[in-house]
């Protein structure tokens, strides 16, 4: 909304919270997970192609596509020192 965004993201201030069921793969992979981000005391502010990027990033994670969340996390880097980024995306 306002093109902030949190800039001290690290697995320790992100969770993830699915509904509780009985335990079975099949049911974690039907729910619908919530993410959580923690510890915001930090922003900054996105260009417009990160913005976009992100935006892409965070709807291929939510319809569990890899493939895309794994091209818009390289594109995420200005920087590219990813050793095989074929093999990252497939």
């Amino acid at each position: 909304v306002d093109n902030f965004i949190h800039a001290d993201m690290h697995p320790g201030n992100i969770l993830v919270r699915v509904a509780q069921t009985k335990p079975s793969n099949k049911r974690l992979f039907k729910s619908k997970p919530h993410v959580i981000f923690l510890d915001v005391g930090m922003t900054t502010e996105l260009s417009k192609d990160d913005h976009t990027n992100l935006l892409e990033f965070f709807k291929a994670v939510a319809l569990r596509d890899g493939r895309t969340a794994a091209e818009c996390t390289l594109k995420l880097s200005k920087q590219q020192n990813c050793p095989n980024p074929k093999a990252f995306i497939e």
